[in-house]
This record gives C-alpha cells, structure tokens and sequence, in this order.
C-alpha cells in the first residue's frame, strides 16, 4: 500500500517489529526521522560499507553535523530535492528596492563580505522604507515594511551566528550549548531581539493580534502577502515559499540570511526541520548493502541530473534567469547547518530561541532541566 505521510512513522515502527520491512528507503519529515532515530528503528548508515558518505552527492555539513554518538541515523543529499525547500533564505523586493532609490548592491555587499546583521538592520531602518501606507496611524499587516519575519526566525538569526542549541564534544556527544556559555547565546539573542522588536521597521507574523486575527493563515495573510503585493523589501523564508512568488509583478531576488558578525568567515543557513524530509533506511532491511549501492546509484545520477533541473527551475524569473541569485544559492547551499538541539528539540528547548521576550536568562533557567534530562535520556538509549 501507499506509504501516507501522516503515518510514516507508525508504518516504519510496526515494520521494523515484525522483522520484515515493507520499505527500504523512507524520505520522511527531519523531525520524524529524528523520533525514529532515538526508537531504535533505523539502519546506522555508516555502518552500510556500499554508501560512501564522503561522496559529492551527499551533504556533508548533514554528514557532519546530523550525527550522534558517532552514528548516523539520517542524512540529506541530491538524492532528495525536499532538504533543500527547507533552506532558510533572505528575499528582497528588486522592484520596491528600486522605487525605494535604495543603492546598496545586495549582491556585491555578499561579494564583499560587508552583508551583516548590523548592514541589513541598518538599511530596514532607514526613513521611508517601513510606511503607513493608509494613514491610519497603525503600523500592521495592511502597510509597507522594511522586514517581514516569523518568531522562528529569531533563531535562524541566532544560527546565523555560528551557534547552535547543541553542540558536540570530541567524542560526537552533543550537550547543550547555552549551558556552556549562557553570556553568548544571551549577547546574540537580546541584539535579534532588539531590532525584531521594533515595531516601526518589523512586521513578525505570528504575534497578537495576527494570530488572533488569522489563525493557522496568519502567514500567508500578513508576511507573505505583503511580500507578494509589494510591501516588503526583505522576506526571510524557506525556499519553499519560492513558487508561490513566481505570479508577482514585482522581482525578487535571494541572499544568504546576513552573517551576524562580520568577522565570521562563513555564513550559516537553518534546514527547517518541519519544511525538510531526510533519508534513511529502517532497521532490519534485508540484504541492506543492496539498497547502499541503489541508493548511491541514485544519488549520483540526482546530483547530475535532478539537482541542475531543480537549481534552473528556482532560478527561473518568467523567461530569464537570475544569475546574480544563483551565486547566492550556491553560497547558502554550502553554508547550511544541522544543529541536533532543533533536530531533536530535547524538552522543546527552540521554543526559548523563538520567544520575543527579553527576558532571555529566565526563560532558559525554566527549560534546561528538563531539556538536559531529555538529552541524557536520548545519549543513553544511542550508546
């Protein structure tokens, strides 16, 4: 029978019970692969001698970054176009950009390593480019924006910085990064924090009244509209969100989220657990050297073929081809980051990286306990 998204996971559970399972290879949401991982219901991959992980078709930041305990439950490549409709990108307006008289090259800004945290809020800040469109006084949904943002993106903002909710010891074993050093994730928080909170340049779609207002829509009817209808020089999104965008009359264009500091040497760009899918071959599969060599079969061939048709149909703008976005792509393709504290969201730790609050220190003081508990549990059942 089909294998239906809402019941992959209890599909690949009662498979892998019965010793027999149905399916050799799943492409299920990150998170649900995440789930299963710790369950015990999936095949280490670097113990398939037939999948060579250091492969050009296979993402090695996810190679890297997605293991634990030095296993590898699940991982991203060309063989799966969906990893990448969860890569977290910066959209601008062209079009407003030009009426705006902005003349800031965002591309050469990228090309001369001067797109920052403190360049972009600089640039939303400036007057006449967030407007009371209709003059009533209020700032909201209906009016002009310099930035238009979800609460999540205040982590994505945080990723930016190099950091993660988890990192790794020398022994692949994560522990929580905030633990380490809370005046750090304090320092990147309150700098986000401050400029999303400025209600005269951001528009953050899922806070009161929107959510009120729109319910499960309120994205769609606040950020992403005002983007579609012209109002927003700057969408922070997944990819996922591009072919909604092709039917507008104004251009866009993609760049990599800003760097937070400049004197980073690298960007960092979030995988969005819920928007992406990862591979992964249940445990008990039979003969599961013959599904490696399938699964690199097909691999290589994604990277020659899929990847290229998917790259030229994201690039394409009605007839002509953004060149300039294209660069981009291939510097946030380059950059992403797996962090395991979002993957696996130990006691539901990404909703303290995802609050407006600034009263950062006591909302981690609330979780970490359980977060750590969470963790522990999870290295246990690994080893």
């Amino acid at each position: 029978g089909d294998l239906q998204a809402s019941g992959i996971m209890d599909t690949v559970r009662n498979s892998v019970a019965s010793g027999k399972p149905d399916y050799e290879l799943v492409f299920p949401v990150t998170a649900d692969a995440a789930s299963l991982a710790l369950d015990g219901q999936l095949t280490d991959l670097k113990t398939v001698s037939t999948i060579d992980l250091s492969a050009p078709w296979w993402d090695q930041n996810s190679v890297k970054d997605l293991s634990l305990c030095n296993k590898l439950y699940f991982v991203m490549g060309d063989i799966n176009l969906y990893d990448n409709q969860g890569t977290w990108v910066m959209l601008f307006n062209k079009t407003l950009k030009e009426k705006l008289g902005i003349q800031d090259d965002f591309y050469q800004l990228v090309r001369d390593d001067k797109w920052n945290f403190d360049t972009f809020a600089e640039i939303c800040r400036r007057d006449g480019i967030s407007r009371d469109l209709n003059s009533d006084g209020v700032m909201d949904e209906k009016d002009q924006w310099a930035f238009g943002t979800e609460r999540f993106n205040i982590y994505v903002s945080y990723v930016s910085a190099g950091r993660n909710i988890a990192d790794k010891d020398k022994d692949d074993v994560p522990y929580l990064s905030v633990l380490d050093n809370m005046e750090a994730t304090t320092n990147v928080l309150m700098k986000v924090l401050d400029f999303y909170n400025d209600k005269n340049t951001v528009i953050t779609a899922d806070v009161s009244p929107y959510l009120e207002k729109y319910g499960d829509e309120v994205w769609r009817d606040t950020v992403h509209k005002a983007f579609i209808e012209g109002r927003e020089l700057f969408y922070m999104c997944g990819l996922i969100n591009i072919a909604s965008f092709r039917k507008m009359d104004d251009e866009f264009g993609i760049l990599p989220v800003p760097k937070y500091d400049p004197a980073q040497d690298r960007y960092y760009h979030t995988v969005s657990v819920g928007n992406s899918s990862a591979m992964f071959i249940p445990y008990g599969v039979k003969d599961v050297e013959d599904v490696g060599l399938i699964v690199s079969a097909l691999s290589k061939e994604s990277k020659a073929l899929v990847t290229p048709a998917y790259m030229d149909v994201q690039l394409k703008y009605r007839d002509a081809k953004d060149e300039e976005s294209a660069e981009m792509l291939d510097i946030i393709f380059n950059s992403r980051t797996f962090d395991l504290g979002s993957v696996y969201n130990w006691g539901y730790i990404i909703t303290a990286y995802t609050s407006m609050d600034k009263n950062i220190a006591s909302r981690f003081e609330a979780i970490a306990s359980s977060a750590q508990a969470k963790l522990d549990e999870a290295i246990k059942d690994i080893t």
